[in-house]
Parts: structure tokens; sequence; C-alpha cells
């Protein structure tokens, strides 16, 4: 995953790659917390 992750952010422009990092975390968080509110 870690090769994988250095990887992109060679291929990708240094701030496309942020902003799909922060997105994909965001959309981690949020579904962790919907999880934990159902239950």
């Amino acid at each position: 995953l870690h090769n994988l992750s250095d990887l992109l952010a060679r291929v990708m422009p240094i701030t496309e790659w942020n902003i799909e990092l922060t997105e994909g975390i965001n959309a981690l968080i949020c579904e962790n917390q919907n999880k934990l509110a159902l239950h």
C-alpha cells in the first residue's frame, strides 16, 4: 500500500493527490461515524 501511494504521488500532480487522499480519508471517517451511529 505504501509503495502504491508513492507511485500515485509521482504519477499524479501533488495537489490532486492531496485532494484525493483527503476526500478518501473524509469518506472513511464518515462511513465509520455512520456505522457507529447505527449501533
